[in-house]
């Protein structure tokens, strides 16, 4: 495809066509116009605008004619990829003239109806032999339908006979009917004695019901009352054991002696009162035999005896003076062990006590501080050779080991009393609860 050029045979005055190409096929010259409109048929190639030998092709579709290069652009590409896609369209190369078009086609066609001629006669070879076939298998269903009717007539016959004794069967069951109706109306009449007799036990297991539920309301209200007291000990009810930055306390009295914070000599004396009580209340209550030493609270003048023999001879004072000066630093440190060991032989008969019971556990049993002599945590509760800070601390542990007891004993009687309820439930249930 190339730009025209003015012909040596064309008049002078003659204008050149905008772009000549040939057939792909005859290879005959064509011409295309930029202002060309569609027209399926092609020019004349006498006619006078255009040379003889040049045929006008003008049937570029009016929808591509908006794609056309206008002035400045590219035709002659715009044009060769136009040739492309029609040729990819219809099959074959692109451009052609009218008449190699119009050969070309015809060639197709006459293709088609050879084609078309050989799938008819294939079509008819098809639809006889699907005849054949056809009347054969309604040949062989008559036979089929013919056998299978015999066989249903069979059947007939038997089906016949089953129901005459089906028939029989059914009277049978018409008398039977009509007996089991008769004992219907009797077991009715039953039935409705049974109904009332229902009715009156269940009124009466009602009343009986509603009895219980609120017994067992009741004893539920008195359970969480028993249990709420029992929880309650009168140990840490009466004699509250915490502490105060360091020193500890019973009943908010503190037990110590720092030189950044005095304590009065009488808040002591009340502090240790208050643990002679508690030591010795656990004695008698929990019938406890002390061996070396014993105490007596006497206010805020407790005193520590020892045991000799069968009675005490000299006594120990576990108070201070006015003054706070001690009266007697060896007896008042004496005092101190009194009570301390008084106090490990407490724990360690609860120990052996709660170790006998069910709930016993290597935790439960550990000592928050050893007592070991007169030292109690690693540390000596004596005054003699002694800083305050640390007999400070051991009053601290002491008084915590004292706590720790009271726990004990509480968990101890918390359990007796929770067996004592589950029998007596035992008993009140023949033994099943």
């Amino acid at each position: 495809m190339r730009k025209g050029k003015q012909s040596t045979g064309a008049p002078a005055a003659m204008a050149a066509p905008d772009v000549v190409a040939s057939c792909q096929r005859c290879r005959r010259a064509l011409f295309f116009s930029r202002s060309a409109t569609f027209s399926p048929k092609p020019s004349s190639s006498k006619d006078e605008k255009h040379p003889d030998n040049l045929q006008a092709v003008s049937w570029i579709p009016a929808g591509l004619q908006k794609q056309l290069p206008q002035e400045g652009d590219d035709f002659l590409m715009s044009l060769y990829q136009f040739f492309e896609y029609a040729a990819e369209t219809v099959g074959h190369d692109q451009p052609q003239c009218y008449e190699c078009s119009q050969e070309v086609l015809h060639k197709q066609l006459m293709k088609k109806e050879a084609q078309a001629l050989l799938n008819c006669t294939a079509f008819a070879q098809y639809l006889h032999s699907l005849e054949e076939q056809i009347q054969e298998e309604e040949d062989d269903l008559e036979d089929t339908l013919k056998a299978e009717l015999l066989a249903l007539e069979e059947e007939e016959a038997k089906a016949e006979k089953k129901l005459r004794k089906y028939t029989e069967h059914w009277n049978q069951i018409q008398d039977d009917q009509a007996e089991l109706k008769l004992q219907e109306t009797k077991l009715d009449g039953e039935i409705e004695e049974w109904q009332r007799e229902y009715n009156k036990c269940k009124m009466e297991n009602f009343y009986v019901t509603e009895t219980c539920a609120a017994l067992d309301q009741q004893c539920l209200t008195e359970t969480e009352e028993l249990n709420r007291l029992n929880n309650a000990s009168i140990y840490n009810e009466a004699f509250h054991i915490w502490f105060d930055g360091h020193f500890g306390t019973i009943n908010n009295f503190r037990l110590g002696r720092l030189r950044s914070q005095t304590v009065d000599p009488s808040e002591m004396n009340a502090a240790w009162g208050h643990a002679a009580l508690l030591l010795h209340t656990i004695q008698r209550v929990r019938n406890i035999r002390w061996t070396k030493f014993q105490v007596l609270p006497c206010g805020s003048s407790p005193v520590v005896n020892p045991i000799e023999g069968g009675g005490s001879k000299t006594t120990f004072e576990l108070y201070t003076g006015a003054q706070g000066v001690f009266f007697a630093q060896k007896k008042f440190d004496k005092a101190m062990i009194g009570f301390l060991t008084c106090l490990d032989e407490i724990i360690q008969q609860e120990m052996a006590r709660f170790r006998a019971l069910p709930i016993a556990n290597d935790q439960s049993m550990k000592v928050p501080y050893p007592i070991e002599g007169d030292k109690v945590g690693g540390l000596t509760i004596k005054l003699a050779n002694n800083t305050e800070e640390k007999w400070t601390k051991a009053l601290k542990y002491m008084l915590t080991d004292l706590k720790w007891v009271v726990k004990l004993i509480t968990t101890q009687d918390l359990y007796h009393t929770q067996e004592k309820l589950l029998q007596l439930k035992r008993d009140a249930h023949g033994g099943n609860v």
